[in-house]
């Protein structure tokens, strides 16, 4: 994201406790546009995440990409279902691919 200059400021967690944790402190002051999310991280996965913060994403109207290895199906049409969830890319990240799915959605 730095090497391509799309966003001024990128912040990184290994887990999704610690994003949680910052998004809930950032939605009083300055709030992310977008969150890449993978869904297997440690403490608290992707779907976790999604789940505890879908309605703190929404309302702050926050675009959220996941980013993950996985090919199923299964996993895909969850994602849908998350009126936050943007897209949904595959690792690894093509940069042409991020910019024509998120201008693709509100």
């Amino acid at each position: 994201m730095k090497k391509k200059n799309l966003g001024e400021q990128v912040q990184c967690f290994t887990n999704g406790q610690e994003a949680l944790e910052r998004l809930q402190t950032v939605l009083n002051g300055d709030r992310p546009d977008l969150i890449f999310l993978d869904l297997n991280m440690p403490i608290l996965d992707g779907w976790e995440f999604l789940d505890a913060a879908q309605s703190r994403i929404q309302d702050a109207k926050i675009r959220v990409a996941i980013l993950s290895s996985s090919i199923s199906k299964d996993d895909h049409d969850k994602a849908k279902k998350y009126p936050c969830v943007n897209c949904f890319l595959n690792k690894p990240l093509n940069t042409d691919e991020l910019l024509s799915s998120l201008k693709s959605r509100p």
